[in-house]
């Protein structure tokens, strides 16, 4: 439950509550790329941008 909306000359405490509590139940996690994964996003960015290219021309 979030907690009330800030009142003025607390916005800060308001900050700092809110992330407490977004904080409070973290589950942190590690994502890992394979290989292919790391080698495929500049395909992926070059196919994009010359697709942009080409609509750019028309």
């Amino acid at each position: 439950m979030a907690p009330p909306p800030p009142v003025a000359g607390v916005p800060i405490t308001y900050i700092r509550n809110c992330n407490d509590i977004w904080n409070s139940d973290v589950n942190p996690s590690t994502w890992t790329p394979t290989a292919e994964e790391t080698l495929a996003k500049p395909h992926l960015i070059h196919t994009d941008t010359k697709k942009l290219v080409a609509n750019n021309s028309k």
